[in-house]
């Protein structure tokens, strides 16, 4: 509907009229058109963000493909090229191995790295539901890695557990773990531990100390 009065003329429209000097001003009486108004703002924020962000991506893989088809392959066994820092590459090598020695035991085992596994035989503590909502603690005794605190039980009295460990777990790894070969490539810690995480493992028991 239109109002044509002497001051201006008006559509009446839900939170906003037009008044008579071209603007556009809000209707405090309508709060609903305000929240419209707001709803859309968030809306095209929301979209430039989303935006912003698909770019990033698409600039991220771009740069990914840019390195892949730039990368050299190289003999990561032979010695670096000077011409080649800076550049990708790419490459696949055995890792060294070396002599590992746990000298409490007296083992000797070539690897990338030697750990020492110790469990000990200690009370544990599990609290079960029982009727009421207070829990039921139950005490058993079972081999576990680390040392559990009877301190912390609920009933520690006839729950004791060891202080120290009669024999501590080690792990013993290599100082400088590189490439087999005479080349100067050398791993970082970061790719050494994701080496080492995907390590095949072989346990020694106790026959393997004789």
């Amino acid at each position: 509907t239109f109002e044509v009065d002497d001051s201006r003329v008006t559509r009446s429209a839900p939170g906003m009229y037009a008044s008579s000097n071209g603007g556009l001003q809000l209707d405090h009486q309508h709060p609903f058109g305000l929240r419209v108004w707001i709803g859309v703002v968030f809306i095209l924020v929301a979209f430039v963000l989303l935006v912003d962000r698909e770019h990033r991506v698409v600039l991220t893989e771009h740069a990914y493909d840019q390195a892949g088809r730039e990368a050299v392959d190289v003999d990561l066994s032979s010695s670096p090229d000077p011409a080649l820092n800076g550049r990708v590459v790419f490459g696949s090598a055995s890792v060294a191995s070396g002599l590992l020695e746990d000298d409490l035991f007296k083992i000797l085992a070539r690897g990338q790295w030697l750990k020492r596994h110790v469990e000990n035989f200690q009370w544990i503590e599990k609290g079960v539901m029982g009727e009421t909502d207070a829990p039921n603690f139950q005490y058993e005794r079972s081999w576990v890695e680390g040392l559990l605190l009877s301190s912390e039980f609920a009933f520690p009295m006839g729950h004791t557990n060891p202080l120290q460990p009669l024999i501590p777990s080690a792990y013993f790894q290599l100082e400088n773990s590189s490439f087999l070969g005479t080349g100067g490539y050398v791993m970082d810690e970061a790719i050494l531990q994701k080496f080492l995480a995907q390590a095949n493992e072989r346990t020694l028991g106790l026959n393997d100390l004789n």
